[in-house]
C-alpha cells in the first residue's frame, strides 16, 4: 500500500478521518444519554415495588446464583460491557446493592468468548491455524476463570473489593472531597425532552410503594388523571401528554434506549475499523511487532496492554476486539504470547464503560454508581496483577488455552462440546 499522499490526497485523509471522529463523539454522546435513560427507566420500573423483590430474592442474595446469573447474562448478550453498564444502572435505580452487584458482576467476565469460538471454526480446515484460533478464543474465558477461582472465595469471605473501591470513591464523593459534575450536566437538557420523573418520590417508592396510592404516576406530566390538559406546564419530554401507565412508559424507554445503544456500538465499530483500516492499519501492525530494546524490554507487554485499553475504550466492547484478534492469531499474524496482554488490556478498557455509565447518573446516584463501576475495574486490575506482572503467574491461562487449543485441533467435536456448554449455563 502507497503510504505517500499527494497534497489532495492528504486532505482528503485529514477531512474524512476528522469527520469519522466527529461522528464518534456525536454517536458517544447518544450512547451516554442512552445509559442515563435507562438508569431513569429502571428507576421508574421499580417504583412499583421490583426493587424490593429484587433485593430480597434469593438469587440476588446469594453469591453463587449471582456469579450464574452475571454468566447466564453474558452468554445471552455476548457482552460483558453490556452487562455492567445494566448492572450499574440497577444500582443507580436502587433496585440492588453494590454488595450483591459484585458477584453478578464477576460472573459476567465469563462466556463471552461463544462468539470467538464460532470464528475459530473458519480455521478448521487448517489444524495448525485451528490450534491457535481456538487457543486465542478461549483465552478472555480462561484468563477470567483463573480470576474468578482466586478472588471470588476472598470477595465472599472479606468483601475486598467492595471496600478497597469504596476507599477510593469515598474521597471522591465526599463533601471534603473534589465535587465532581458528572455527564448528566452535559445530557440533561437532551434527557429531559425524552422522560422526567420525579426521583424523590421514586426513590421512597422503590422501597415503601405502599406508600402511594396504586395508581400515583411518579412521570411529571403536563395532563390530569382525567385527561384534562394542565396550564402552562413546563414539561416537554415525550411523554408529558401521554396517559401511558408508568410501568408501560419504562419499559418503552427501556426497550428504546437497549436499541439505541446496540446501535451506538455498531456506529462506533464501524467507523473506528474504518478510521483504523487502510493506512491507519499500517503503523498499527507496526507498532505491536516492535519491541522496547534492553534493559526495558519487560515494558513491551504493557504498552501492548495499553494499546487493547485505548482501542476497547473507543469500541466499548472486549467481546468485538478479542473476536477480531482470533483470526490474527490463526494466520500467525500475531501470537498468543502478544494477544494475551492485549486482552488483558481490553479487559481492563471495557470497565470504563461502567464508568461512563456512572459519569451519566444525576448527583444523587453518584456515589453508588460510581462504586459499583470501581468495583469492576478494581476486580480486572487485580486480576492483571496476579496472572501478569508475576512473570510465572501469566504462564498459567496461556498454557490451559494452547490445551485447548490443542484438544481442538485433535478431535475436531471438542469445540462443539465447548460451545454446548456455555448454551448449558442458559438452562
Amino acid at each position: 500500500m502507497r503510504l505517500d499522499l499527494d497534497p489532495k490526497e492528504k486532505r482528503t485523509f485529514i477531512i474524512t478521518n476528522v469527520t469519522r471522529g466527529l461522528a464518534v463523539l456525536l454517536i458517544l454522546f447518544v450512547y451516554i444519554c442512552a445509559l442515563a435513560q435507562i438508569a431513569t427507566a429502571f428507576s421508574l420500573i421499580g417504583s412499583f415495588g421490583l426493587g424490593k423483590v429484587i433485593k430480597d430474592s434469593p438469587l440476588i442474595q446469594d453469591p453463587i446464583s449471582g456469579l450464574i446469573l452475571g454468566m447466564v447474562a453474558t452468554v445471552v448478550l455476548q457482552s460483558p460491557t453490556a452487562t455492567v453498564t445494566v448492572l450499574v444502572s440497577m444500582v443507580a435505580a436502587n433496585m440492588i446493592t453494590v454488595h450483591t452487584a459484585i458477584p453478578v458482576m464477576i460472573g459476567s467476565e465469563l462466556g463471552s468468548s461463544m462468539v470467538n469460538s464460532f470464528v475459530s471454526m473458519a480455521y478448521s480446515g487448517d489444524k495448525e491455524q485451528f490450534r491457535r484460533a481456538f487457543a486465542a478464543a478461549t483465552l478472555p474465558d480462561v484468563f477470567n476463570f483463573c480470576n474468578l477461582v482466586v478472588i471470588l472465595p476472598i470477595e465472599i469471605a472479606t468483601s475486598a473489593i467492595e471496600k478497597l473501591s469504596w476507599k477510593i470513591v469515598d474521597p471522591l464523593v465526599s463533601e471534603k472531597g473534589l465535587t465532581f459534575k458528572t455527564l448528566d450536566y452535559l445530557t440533561d437538557p437532551f434527557n429531559k425532552l425524552i422522560l422526567q420523573v420525579n426521583e424523590v418520590e421514586i426513590r421512597n417508592a422503590t422501597i415503601a410503594r405502599e406508600s402511594f396510592p396504586p395508581d400515583h404516576s411518579f412521570v411529571s406530566r403536563c395532563v390530569f388523571a382525567n385527561g384534562s390538559r394542565i396550564a402552562n406546564c413546563p414539561y416537554k419530554h415525550i411523554f408529558a401528554y401521554s396517559s401511558i401507565g408508568d410501568m408501560a412508559i419504562g419499559v418503552i424507554v427501556v426497550v428504546g434506549s437497549v436499541i439505541a445503544l446496540i446501535c451506538c456500538l455498531c456506529g462506533i465499530v464501524h467507523l473506528i475499523t474504518k478510521m483504523l483500516s487502510g493506512r491507519l492499519a499500517v503503523p498499527l501492525r507496526k507498532a505491536l511487532d516492535k519491541e522496547v530494546p534492553q534493559p526495558f524490554k519487560w515494558l513491551t507487554g504493557y504498552i501492548i496492554m495499553f494499546i487493547g485499553m485505548v482501542v476497547t475504550l473507543l469500541l466499548q466492547s472486549n467481546s468485538i476486539f478479542s473476536s477480531s484478534l482470533t483470526p490474527l492469531v490463526g494466520i500467525g499474524v500475531i501470537s498468543l504470547k502478544k494477544v494475551y496482554p492485549l486482552t488483558l488490556g481490553s479487559n481492563i478498557g471495557a470497565t470504563f464503560a461502567g464508568v461512563i455509565a456512572a459519569m451519566s447518573a444525576d448527583e444523587t446516584r453518584f456515589e453508588k454508581t460510581l462504586h459499583m463501576a470501581m468495583c469492576s475495574v478494581i476486580y480486572n486490575v487485580i486480576g492483571t496483577l496476579m496472572f501478569y506482572v508475576i512473570p510465572w503467574t501469566r504462564k498459567i491461562p496461556i498454557f490451559l488455552c494452547m490445551r485447548l487449543g490443542n484438544a481442538t485441533a485433535e478431535y475436531r467435536w471438542f469445540i462443539i462440546v465447548y460451545i454446548l456448554g456455555l448454551f448449558a449455563q442458559i438452562s
